[in-house]
């Protein structure tokens, strides 16, 4: 689908905070990137609340230096901006 509508949209956002502690995110942006073709269309999405963790572990909260380094990350190889999902009603 990503290679399919890569032309199609003038962004992506990736939520890349859902998967819990232990995701790879930079796997993750790897493999968007590798679709989509333009690391500078793929957004990276943090959030400051509790997060329904899919993985092993449980619900979780991204501690303030992890939605720091993602962004320094991502802004270090090459990918577009940084969004803070539902910042003014956090938990």
């Amino acid at each position: 689908m990503l290679k399919a509508t890569k032309n199609d949209f003038d962004f992506f956002n990736v939520l890349t905070f859902e998967a819990g502690r232990n995701f790879l995110y930079d796997v993750a942006m790897a493999n968007y990137a590798e679709y989509i073709g333009n690391k500078s269309k793929i957004v990276l999405g943090n959030t400051i609340n509790s997060q329904r963790a899919w993985a092993q572990g449980g619900n979780f909260v991204e501690t303030r230096q992890n939605n720091l380094d993602h962004a320094k990350w991502q802004k270090d190889n090459g990918y577009s901006d940084l969004f803070m999902w539902t910042l003014r009603s956090n938990n």
